[in-house]
C-alpha cells in the first residue's frame, strides 16, 4: 500500500474544548487491507491512497471522521476497476460504498 505525497492521515480537532485525535478508522483501515491483497494478487499492483483527511470534500463528507479514503484509479485498465469493485462489494457488506467516480474510487463506511 503507498500513499500519496501529502495525505493526511491523522489530525486534532478542538471540539468542545477538549482535544479529538482523528485518524482512519477501523473500517477504512480493514478494507484498505483487503484492496492492497486483492490489488497486489489480482492485478500486480499496490493500491494508492490519494486522500484521507485531506483535500477539499463536501461538508458531511466522511472523509472528515475518517470514514473515508480516495485510491487513485489511473493504474487500472476499465475492466480492472470494475473487477476490483466487483470484489470488493462481495467481500464487504452494504455499509461500505464503493464507487468509482471518474479519476478515483471512493471508499466510505456509512452505516445507515
Amino acid at each position: 500500500m503507498k500513499y500519496k505525497d501529502g495525505v493526511i492521515v491523522s489530525v486534532d480537532k478542538i471540539l468542545e474544548g477538549k482535544v479529538e485525535s482523528i485518524r482512519q478508522t477501523e473500517h477504512i483501515n480493514a478494507i484498505l487491507n483487503v484492496a492492497d491483497m486483492i490489488s497486489t494478487d489480482d492485478f500486480g499492483k499496490e493500491i494508492v491512497v490519494t486522500s484521507l483527511l485531506d483535500s477539499v470534500h463536501s461538508k458531511n463528507s466522511l472523509h472528515y471522521s475518517g470514514n473515508a479514503v480516495d485510491l487513485r484509479s489511473s493504474i487500472y485498465t476499465a475492466g480492472e476497476i470494475e473487477t476490483f469493485i466487483q470484489r470488493l462489494k462481495t467481500i464487504f457488506d452494504k455499509r461500505y460504498d464503493i464507487v468509482f467516480e471518474g479519476d478515483h474510487i471512493h471508499i466510505e463506511y456509512d452505516p445507515k
